[in-house]
């Protein structure tokens, strides 16, 4: 079973370990020569799109367009039954890859300089730590196989998960950072100019003041953990709503694909 299973999803499969390890590959020379350069962290947002596309849009898709799910239903199995034993290794799979990629960003941490090291609450550094890229991955093979069953064709299912989760990867990191409260800090006009980037958390403005200080307003690092819980959270229980709309749509799909 397994071993069909690997045959059915082996261009996934090669896909994600080939990107795995080019992104290892990144993060080994990041750390070696361009630390706290952020060339894996920007890397590591795309490879989620990846598996959106290589697992999500087309496990499904490629069985709607050979018709083989149609001697699957005829052979005793439902519809249900069939979609979750088909979307499994894709789940999984999905989900093994989001931490993956999480540990090979922390790889490419290892040597991050030290006012960099102060930022926790950027876009990019939110969108690659913590749950954020196994939830997101999740969530991008979830949209891929709803598209799958709403479109039953591969391009156009590749094409809509593509889009989607680009916009995605624009919007999520900044819609739950919208969940964190800002801080302020008053530096006196003797301070260190650098100072300023080392304040625990994402500088978002600094303004001067009549002493000569600054006011800095950041994003704490202290609400990281909320962000990245409430933002998991909600792709999780996304992609969960995703897959059981999956399947009332398998329901109430017709036997044939669309012409």
């Amino acid at each position: 079973m397994l071993g069909h299973m690997i045959r059915l999803d082996r261009t996934a499969i090669v896909s994600c370990v080939a990107a795995a390890a080019a992104l290892l590959g990144a993060a080994l020379w990041e750390s070696t020569y361009k630390p706290g350069s952020g060339v894996t962290q920007y890397l590591a947002s795309f490879g989620v799109v990846l598996v959106g596309v290589a697992w999500g849009a087309t496990s499904l898709s490629k069985e709607f367009e050979s018709e083989t799910n149609i001697w699957s239903w005829t052979q005793g199995v439902t519809r249900a039954r069939w979609f979750w034993s088909r979307i499994s290794p894709a789940l999984l799979g999905a989900a093994a890859f989001g931490v993956l990629l999480t540990v090979i960003v922390e790889i490419s941490d290892r040597r991050r300089p030290l006012l960099a090291g102060f930022d926790h609450m950027s876009d990019q550094y939110v969108a690659t730590h913590g749950v954020f890229l196994p939830a997101s991955a999740l969530l991008a093979v979830s949209a891929g196989l709803l598209l799958s069953v709403v479109t039953r064709l591969i391009v156009p299912a590749i094409a809509l998960t593509l889009i989607s989760q680009v916009v995605l990867l624009l919007v999520l990191p900044k819609a739950f950072l919208s969940l964190a409260s800002e801080d302020t800090s008053v530096l006196p006009a003797s301070a260190d100019p650098l100072e300023v980037y080392l304040t625990e958390g994402h500088v978002l403005d600094v303004s001067p003041l009549a002493d000569g200080g600054s006011l800095v307003t950041f994003l704490p690092n202290a609400q990281f953990g909320l962000v990245q819980g409430v933002g998991g959270a909600v792709m999780v229980a996304v992609s969960i709503a995703m897959l059981f709309a999956a399947v009332v749509g398998l329901q109430r799909m017709s036997a044939r694909r669309p012409a």
